[in-house]
């Protein structure tokens, strides 16, 4: 497995000011591209509260208290100029707005992400006290100790662009 950089502010703006994070442009199949960001950047979230599952099993959304989440707030707004930033800069033909990976609606904010799902597998590592488990999909409102999310890539289409965001880790305690 190749190297992942679990993102901060310090950590983002070494990887950008020493020209160590690059976009790899591939086209979408029909129309579209990709611009994948190596090497691979993720997002560490403490306390991730499942607040939608779509009906097929792919997407899940998180959410976060704005108030009591404050300074993870404030980091995940950094993390999304910086990088919309970046791919403005370094993309060939960027589009102006790029959806943010979050959403905001009163006092909470909400990350949605894709679960890599393979012949009806998950691709996503699953730590229960320390032992890695199957991962299986919890129920609403239920609340893991961690996750880890991999900021994948940007998308773009028909002058539109946002993120693709992918879980990968699970992480529950009981003691």
């Amino acid at each position: 497995m190749s190297e992942r950089f679990i993102l901060n502010s310090e950590t983002l703006h070494d990887l950008i000011s020493n020209d160590m994070l690059k976009l790899l442009e591939q086209p979408q199949r029909g129309s579209g591209t990709n611009y994948f960001f190596i090497p691979n950047i993720a997002l560490r979230l403490y306390n991730p509260k499942i607040t939608w599952i779509d009906p097929y099993k792919k997407h899940m959304s998180f959410s976060f208290n704005k108030f009591d989440n404050i300074h993870l707030y404030t980091l995940l707004k950094h993390i999304n100029t910086s990088l919309s930033t970046f791919y403005k800069k370094t993309a060939y033909n960027p589009t102006h707005y790029i959806h943010s990976f979050m959403y905001e609606k009163g006092n909470y904010f909400y990350i949605k992400c894709y679960l890599p799902n393979t012949n009806g597998k998950y691709q996503i590592n699953s730590f229960f006290d320390s032992v890695e488990e199957s991962f299986v999909i919890p129920k609403l409102n239920y609340t893991f100790d961690s996750v880890i999310i991999d900021i994948k890539n940007i998308w773009k289409k028909d002058n539109q662009a946002g993120f693709n965001l992918e879980l990968k880790e699970t992480y529950i305690k009981t003691t």
